[in-house]
């Protein structure tokens, strides 16, 4: 025991040292193509919450495995009915306990491109009410509101017989947790962000339901997926007007075609569509939903009828603008068509001398949303752009990826394509 205590914080960083190695050689395997290769997404894996013997949150009509259930066979359901070539995999279609490390090794396994879990929220009080949508947080961005041992959807562990050997030895109720679960932290942040934006900014404005915000937090069902991943809290059990849509088969539908047209705009944006595009797809998409499904019934949850008090709005994490007068600015010097390579996007502007930019040249930031994001290069083909990507991954930006610019102003890889096609 001595011997334990007196090497402790050794062994602790030598274990850490060996995490980071793991990370850096598995984080990489299945993660989705840049924009401007020819990626389509293929495969998505929908999770539905708890399960089994793990009931998850109870309301007075139904609890949250139910719920959960419900919504993601929905969506998987409009999924594969609008795209058949994606690939639906569930981690679970039917009422059993799936573990959090099971269901990350399932979205693993199928080298899937997007893991999209599905919650409902709870709250000791009645009055808390809304939506809102999880990424895996990174750093100071976290929300830390809750302890991590103490997250409702982290403490669903502890119902594990084996967690400690199913989570590599990380205890929950260790301080060092934390600091651990931050090496896993996965590389396409802002494809993440830009789905749980989509998925709340349809909450609110399609079902008119209180948008509580994208947020980032530690969360074990993500920590160790290696693609683009968001888990969704779709509506508190624990208050009589979120349970009532909750619960009924319409209420579930509605909150599935928004999940869906959500991910419809994540699908095109990341496949190189433009933003016209997008809108029109989402728009038609609704029409025909409403049509489908009915009018969405009146409730109290509506943003319009909040108490003060339960008001939590949260804008969205990340907008997608037109080109704001910044980013003109950083590409006005460069006429016709060029590439640059997008990689990191900070919460915090840093100078462009930073070393934290490991050497990169010729970098600009433009600020979208709540967001910096930075690039690098000035290409006119895309064979150049990929040789700037490839030395940006190589520095350590392992999600760079190829942006296009036209006369100054953002366009669609798509677009670019296209420009390209017609200097032939």
């Amino acid at each position: 025991m001595k011997f334990l205590r007196k090497y402790r914080r050794s062994i602790f960083f030598g274990w850490l040292s060996a995490m980071v190695i793991f990370v850096f050689l598995t984080s990489g395997k299945s993660r989705p193509a840049p924009q401007g290769t020819g990626y389509k997404l293929k495969t998505v894996v929908i999770d539905a919450g708890h399960g089994g013997t793990d009931p998850g949150c109870i309301g007075s009509k139904i609890n949250e495995k139910a719920v959960a259930l419900g919504i993601a066979t929905r969506l998987g359901k409009y999924i594969t009915d609008n795209f058949p070539g994606v690939k639906v995999i569930y981690t679970r279609d039917t009422d059993v306990f799936i573990t959090l490390a099971d269901r990350a090794k399932i979205a693993n396994d199928a080298k899937a491109d997007l893991f999209i879990s599905i919650h409902a929220n709870a709250n000791p009080k009645k009055e808390p009410y809304g939506t809102e949508t999880y990424v895996m947080g990174v750093g100071t961005d976290m929300d830390r509101n809750a302890d991590i041992a103490k997250t409702r959807e982290n403490s669903v562990i502890f119902m594990e017989q084996d967690y400690k050997k199913n989570y590599d030895g990380l205890d929950p109720n260790n301080p060092e947790t934390e600091i651990l679960i931050q090496l896993g932290q996965k590389e396409k942040q802002d494809q993440s962000l830009y789905l749980a934006a989509k998925v709340q900014n349809q909450f609110e404005t399609r079902m008119k339901l209180l948008n509580r915000g994208v947020k980032q937090r530690v969360l074990y069902v993500m920590y160790r997926t290696v693609m683009p991943s968001i888990l969704v809290e779709t509506g508190f059990l624990t208050n009589t007007e979120d349970e009532k849509y909750l619960s009924s088969d319409k209420g579930q539908a509605y909150v599935a075609a928004s999940v869906f047209r959500a991910f419809r705009m994540y699908k095109m944006q990341v496949e190189g569509f433009g933003a016209a595009e997008i809108k029109a797809a989402e728009e038609e998409d609704f029409k025909k939903h409403t049509a489908e499904i009915g009018e969405m019934p009146e409730t109290g949850s509506v943003v319009n009828k909040s108490p003060a008090e339960t008001l939590e709005v949260i804008k969205e994490v990340v907008k997608v603008p037109p080109v704001n007068k910044e980013e003109k600015k950083n590409v006005a010097d460069s006429s016709g068509l060029i590439f640059r390579v997008q990689f990191t996007s900070l919460s915090k502007k840093i100078e462009l001398t930073s070393p934290k930019f490991k050497g990169l040249t010729d970098i600009k930031v433009f600020e979208n949303g709540e967001q910096f994001k930075y690039t690098t290069g000035k290409s006119k083909t895309l064979e150049e752009a990929a040789k700037v990507q490839q030395s940006a991954v190589e520095k350590g930006f392992k999600s760079a990826y190829v942006v296009a610019y036209y006369n100054g102003e953002a366009i669609s890889m798509k677009r670019a394509k296209e420009l390209l096609a017609q200097k032939k």
